[in-house]
């Protein structure tokens, strides 16, 4: 398994997300270690995008 789809990982850039309703745009990219995972807004949450 690569080391961005690890639970530890997915898990740690859930937690950095800011609250989507209050927060203006579309897309945010959440860097761990040396990995950046790319979440899109939709329906007011956020959507991992691969």
């Amino acid at each position: 398994m690569s080391n961005k789809l690890s639970a530890k990982n997915l898990k740690a850039a859930i937690q950095r997300l800011p609250e989507p309703k209050t927060y203006g745009a579309d897309t945010v990219n959440v860097a761990v270690d040396k990995n950046v995972y790319t979440f899109e807004k939709i329906n007011k949450e956020w959507i991992f995008k691969f």
